[in-house]
């Protein structure tokens, strides 16, 4: 397994990378929020089917992540650190 520091480069490469497409796509062909969000959650199931996640833990993953990045996250709901 990579170390953190490696873990970390690779996620944030890939981000940017990922977010430079979109970006790209968006401006070229006026893609929609839609359109893209069928697009990356169709990659993101593939990829936790081919790595054999488990159906819940996939939906937990998904909920913790959006949760983080939620601006709609009120003090009744708790704090993420």
């Amino acid at each position: 397994m990579k170390n953190i520091e490696d873990f970390m480069n690779g996620v944030t490469t890939l981000n940017d990378a990922v977010y430079k497409a979109v970006e790209e796509v968006r401006k070229d062909q006026k893609v929609s929020n839609a359109e893209l969000m069928c697009v990356l959650s169709g990659l993101l199931c593939a990829l936790a089917a081919d790595c054999g996640m488990d159906h819940d833990d996939f939906l937990d993953s998904l909920s913790i992540n959006f949760l983080a990045t939620s601006t709609d996250i009120g003090v009744n709901r708790g704090t993420i650190h």
